[in-house]
């Protein structure tokens, strides 16, 4: 009978409350959305002592979160592991794309006649940290232009961008290097 009671009294309460809450809203989308909330609310106060039958260790019966602890442990190792590789060749790809554009900035200056480009990210969050440029020129006052070309195009702060000239050989001694694995 005490159940009974509440029921009713919270009932009254909550449809008292939507009778205000309908009369300060003006008609309109808004207006929809309120009265299907407010219907809710009405829905919940009266399934409310259906629902204290039901006691709250019964629920938890029904789900035992403990008996899925270690495969749970393992797909979020799992996930963490993928999300490591992708981030790491997500960062090199931007790494290679980035030097592609640097050297093509390079060699946009006439003076240049051959350019080697290497970036240094930060492994965690993919900022720039060192610019090294090599280039095979004519004068040695071009390695200040090509700091300050790349500089301007790539939004890269000129203090980490260093350039030097080297002759031909060295540059062609490095792609042999890397293509013979060394």
């Amino acid at each position: 009978m005490i159940v009974l009671k509440e029921t009713i009294g919270n009932l009254a309460v909550v449809v008292l409350i939507n009778s205000f809450v309908e009369l300060l809203l003006p008609s309109g989308t808004l207006h929809r959305f309120v009265r299907l909330l407010m219907g809710l609310l009405v829905l919940l106060v009266i399934l409310n002592p259906v629902l204290k039958l039901f006691n709250g260790s019964d629920w938890g019966s029904l789900y035992d979160s403990s008996d899925y602890a270690d495969q749970t442990a393992d797909v979020l190792a799992k996930g963490d592991a993928l999300a490591q590789t992708l981030s790491e060749d997500a960062n090199d790809d931007y790494r290679q794309q980035l030097e592609q554009q640097i050297k093509s900035l390079a060699l946009v200056n006439i003076n240049v006649q051959q350019a080697e480009v290497k970036v240094e990210l930060d492994s965690t969050s993919g900022q720039v940290k060192q610019v090294t440029v090599s280039l095979v020129a004519i004068d040695s006052a071009v390695c200040q232009k090509v700091r300050s070309t790349i500089a301007g195009f790539m939004a890269i702060d000129e203090g980490i961008i260093s350039c030097s000239l080297v002759d031909a050989v060295d540059i062609n001694k490095d792609k042999e290097d890397v293509s013979s694995g060394e």
